[in-house]
This record gives structure tokens, C-alpha cells and sequence, in this order.
């Protein structure tokens, strides 16, 4: 269960505005529940996906698969797993119709047997963390036994960081939030996060924590499906295409991340 966040939370209030022209995309699917688009999901990537402190779901994600299923005209379930390989076996084993926890596209090379990816709808960079009061000259002074490194388990950041780093020890967690608390309070040498999750957390919980290292477009973000129905992928493809071209996601990324993401 991810940490619930603190209500101080200043991006993600306002409403998605247009204008844009809303398209339903007409689709008889066999979805797991009839009638129901059925989503699994981890809420434990703010601003993606979260629990706020409140105990209500949130997040671009959130809002944006909540979109696809009324565009779809489907009713929606969300199935909340314990991290990304929670999420990939509720997909496999078709209790969901789908994943979405910030999932990579370069998850998808030949590791996922029986997912596939959905069309890349965001490119993400990444960000080394660390805290504003310590001297940091660059990530190599990471490789060291001695520095723990915290990433999101089973996210291509734990991979960069073994191969980057070799001698620092690693330490994957399910939550973002835990990571960058341990940061903060000294348990970790550093993060490394997607850029869009650590701006988000840095400006809005985290303000004794800095982006030290920063590297643009390195990874690009889509929804899971089983590879045993590709009628419910290609219609959720096609409605994303939709909310692309009228405006939608647009709307989004302004609300979630300030701006429109080029």
C-alpha cells in the first residue's frame, strides 16, 4: 500500500480544460467483466498515480485511463497490486484488462512474455536526487559501497543504476514517496526517479532534496495488456490517439505537470 500523501499537494487541483471535441470510440470488447474496463494499477507514482491523503485515487494516469473508459462507453475497475510485477501478473493472468503504473516501453523487450505494450503516450527523463545540504559533484561519487542508491523496483532506473553504478548498493522500493523520505532523512545516499515524478515531489513535499543529475528523454511510458487479446489494446490505442488529436491529454499534462510535455 503506497504512503498517503500530504493534502499540501499544489498540482493535480485544477479541472482539464479544452477546448477540445470529445470522440467516443465504438468497440464491442470482451473485456474480463463485461461492460467493464478493468485496470491494474499500483497507485504508488505521483503524480502519475496515487493515494492522496484523503484515501482518494489520483494522478495523470488516473485521470487519463478514466477518460479511455468513457470514451469507450465502459464502466471502470481499478485492481490495486503490490508494485509493477503485481500489476504485470494481474494483466498475464486476466483479472485485468490492462496495467498502468508508469509502466516502460523498454519493460517490453522480451522480459514480459505474456504482455505486450500499448503506443507510448509520454516520454520521461531521469533524475538523480539528492539532499540540498550535502556536497554532490556528479553521479560518480555514487559508486561507492558505501552509498545506497533507492530506486522504484523493476523500473529501467534500477537498471541504469547497476550498470552505472555497480558498487553502490541498491535499494528498490514500491513507493516513491518512501525513497525520497529515506533521502531526506539520511537512510539513502540518493533517488533516481523519472523527471516528471521528481519535480512533482521535489516541489511539493520534498524541498530539502535537488535534482543533481538530470538526463532528457530516456524512457517513453505505456499501458500493459495481455497479449492474448489485442481487440482491447488496439481500442485503447485508438481512443489515445483521439484524446492526442482533440486536445485531451494536452489539457492533462498542463494540469498534472504545469505545461504541455513536448
Amino acid at each position: 500500500m503506497p504512503l498517503l500523501l500530504a493534502c499540501v499537494l499544489l498540482c493535480g487541483c485544477a479541472a482539464v480544460r479544452g477546448p477540445y471535441v470529445k470522440r467516443n470510440i465504438e468497440r464491442d470488447l470482451a473485456t474480463v467483466d463485461p461492460g467493464t474496463l478493468t485496470v491494474a494499477c499500483d497507485f504508488a507514482s505521483p503524480p502519475m498515480d496515487f493515494v492522496d491523503s484523503d484515501g482518494q485515487r489520483r494522478g495523470f494516469e488516473y485521470e487519463l485511463v478514466s477518460e479511455v473508459a468513457d470514451r469507450l462507453s465502459l464502466d471502470l475497475e481499478f485492481v490495486q497490486c503490490a508494485g509493477i510485477e503485481g500489476v504485470d501478473s494481474a494483466v498475464a493472468g486476466r483479472t485485468a484488462d490492462m496495467g498502468a503504473a508508469a509502466i516502460s516501453l523498454g519493460a517490453f523487450d522480451g522480459a514480459l512474455d505474456d504482455l505486450v505494450a500499448g503506443a507510448p503516450y509520454m516520454t520521461v527523463g531521469r533524475d538523480v536526487v539528492v539532499p540540498r545540504d550535502r556536497p554532490f559533484k556528479g553521479v560518480e561519487q555514487l559508486n561507492d559501497p558505501a552509498c545506497t542508491v533507492v530506486v522504484q523496483g523493476g523500473s529501467p532506473n534500477e537498471e541504469w543504476v547497476r550498470e552505472t553504478l555497480p558498487r553502490a548498493t541498491v535499494v528498490p522500493v514500491e513507493d516513491a514517496v518512501a525513497g525520497l523520505t529515506g533521502v531526506a532523512n539520511g537512510t539513502y545516499s540518493a533517488a533516481v526517479y523519472d523527471d516528471v515524478s521528481a519535480t512533482y515531489l521535489l516541489n511539493s513535499m520534498f524541498g530539502t532534496l535537488m535534482v543533481g543529475h538530470c538526463q532528457d528523454d530516456v524512457s517513453r511510458y505505456c499501458f500493459a495488456f495481455s497479449s492474448e487479446d489485442p481487440a482491447v489494446r488496439e481500442a485503447v490505442d485508438e481512443v489515445l490517439s483521439a484524446l492526442e488529436e482533440d486536445g485531451f491529454v494536452a489539457s492533462l499534462e498542463a494540469k498534472w505537470f504545469g505545461s504541455p510535455l513536448s
